[in-house]
């Protein structure tokens, strides 16, 4: 989602100056932002196969894409793709990325809370998959 939202951003489009704001504090996008984000990506999508990669985030994401899908009849979820880092290579990958305003140690580890806050109850939602 994050190249999604950047590409927003880059356009300079009303919907894109909101997400900056988001974007340069390191914290999720609210999901009424997100969700025209989601939308326009799988409806616009001339490639029958997509993977949509960091979202859902959170349990109202979840909620919103869970009732998205099923109100879909061309979309077929196949499974959920979790890559494991461990901590220390992840913040080091992080940090060393270029141009990103909101790559640094506070972020990073603000957003690890809240990846491992939620984790769970998205990997058991699409585990049946």
């Amino acid at each position: 989602m994050g190249e999604i939202f950047r590409e927003e951003v880059n356009m300079k489009t009303k919907t894109g100056k909101k997400i900056e704001i988001f974007l340069n504090k390191g914290i999720t996008v609210p999901i009424q932002i997100a969700q025209k984000a989601i939308k326009n990506v799988i409806n616009n999508s001339k490639n029958n196969n997509i993977i949509i990669d960091g979202f859902p985030r959170d349990e109202e994401q979840l909620r919103f894409f869970n009732i998205f899908i099923k109100n879909q009849d061309t979309i077929n979820l196949k499974g959920l793709i979790e890559i494991k880092v461990d901590k220390k290579n992840a913040k080091a990958r992080i940090l060393n990325r270029k141009g990103r305003t909101d790559d640094n140690e506070n972020i990073f580890e603000d957003r690890m809370m809240y990846y491992l806050k939620f984790r769970n109850v998205i990997t058991e939602t699409y585990k049946k998959l």
